[in-house]
């Protein structure tokens, strides 16, 4: 055996086989088990036969985001994930993304948190305008 050859336990063996695809089921199966909301934007097929998740904005976002609301033995919660195969990188994009949420989350001491279920008449008012000021 070469010196640059590394010897897997069963466990590390294991985790290499697991496909992101497989372990982003998992997740999403446990947490709506366990009473979360799931998010996932699935990527579908072009006409030209690539696969590509239409999304508008900055590429890179989480995978998925889960919140469940306040339970008998926890707080409201609200997360943002990234799945990756045991080995696999993230992208510049995700990156920026996963630092700056991480930001946000390490601040959320003195975060306003807001939900808003906004209209066109929200818009035509000024509202959107002046909350996004």
């Amino acid at each position: 055996m070469s010196a640059r050859q590394k010897v897997l336990t069963a466990r590390q063996a294991i985790d290499e086989s697991i496909t992101e695809a497989e372990l982003q089921s998992a997740v999403v199966e446990l947490a709506q088990l366990r009473g979360w909301l799931v998010h996932h934007c699935r990527p579908g097929a072009t006409a030209g036969g690539h696969w590509a998740t239409q999304i508008q904005g900055d590429t890179g976002f989480p995978d998925l985001v889960l919140a469940r609301g306040r339970g008998d033995d926890h707080p409201p919660e609200l997360l943002f994930v990234e799945v990756k195969r045991e080995r696999t990188e993230v992208t510049i994009a995700q990156g920026l993304w996963i630092r700056v949420l991480s930001e946000v989350a390490i601040a959320a001491c003195d975060l306003t948190v807001e939900v808003f279920l906004w209209r066109p008449s929200d818009w035509s008012s000024g509202e959107i305008e002046r909350r996004l000021a």
